[in-house]
């Protein structure tokens, strides 16, 4: 006795299987289904076929929230930078790669001079712009293969990837010179973007955790002497 449209819906319903697993099972199925001889006056053969039609497209929607929620779930939403998660997600692959293919790399992070001053005076609203504007300098200041995180309110994380030693610290140097020259970023009142940096190289031999915490520690010392040359 051939299993009426509710049954095989029940079944289905019932599965529980992930979606994602089956996906080729159902395409192959389709295709099989597809091919196989139709009796007349049958009509399980075509409703199978739009359920599995049905069962496809809900694949594909659920494909598309979870690609946009990764997105969404490792990306700053004010600059499009990565966000704290997503950068440290993608610094351990990095840290990874550099210690089984022997590459090395340069962590720098970035500190806004006297952001709070320009939220205290101009709004918050002025202050996303020179946020904004911040990374916009960054990008394109780099590599498509290195990376970018906006980490904190106002601290930016550059990992220079594939980059010896000398050559991404004197990178970050170039960096820091081009925003103090004042000329090159500004913010909606036209001040000038000033920010502080903290570098250290890697081999891949280290975690995230404690290169963050030596470029923290180098950056606290160029934000010590650059407020002593005030």
């Amino acid at each position: 006795m051939a299993p009426s449209d509710t049954q095989i819906t029940e079944f289905i319903g019932r599965s529980g299987l992930d979606l994602q697993s089956i996906s080729p099972a159902l395409v192959n199925l389709t295709t099989a289904l597809h091919n196989a001889p139709d009796a007349s006056g049958s009509t399980v053969l075509h409703r199978a076929l739009e359920l599995l039609d049905e069962a496809e497209q809900i694949i594909a929607a659920h494909r598309g929230r979870i690609t946009e929620l990764e997105r969404l779930s490792t990306t700053d939403e004010l600059t499009g930078a990565l966000n704290r998660r997503g950068f440290m997600q993608q610094l351990r692959l990095q840290i990874s790669a550099a210690r089984r293919y022997g590459h090395a790399g340069v962590l720098a992070l970035c500190d806004l001079d006297d952001l709070k001053k320009v939220n205290d005076r101009f709004g918050h609203k002025a202050g996303d712009l020179t946020l904004i504007k911040l990374f916009s300098f960054l990008k394109g200041q780099v590599r498509e293969t290195d990376l970018i995180g906006r980490i904190g309110g106002d601290e930016f994380a550059v990992a220079l990837t594939c980059s010896d030693a000398p050559g991404g610290l004197h990178r970050v140097e170039t960096l820091s010179a081009i925003l103090d020259r004042g000329t090159t970023v500004c913010d909606a009142t036209g001040r000038p973007v000033l920010a502080s940096f903290g570098a250290v190289a890697y081999s891949g031999n280290e975690t995230p955790d404690t290169l963050m915490q030596a470029a923290d520690r180098n950056l606290y010392a160029a934000k010590r002497r650059r407020k002593s040359l005030r």
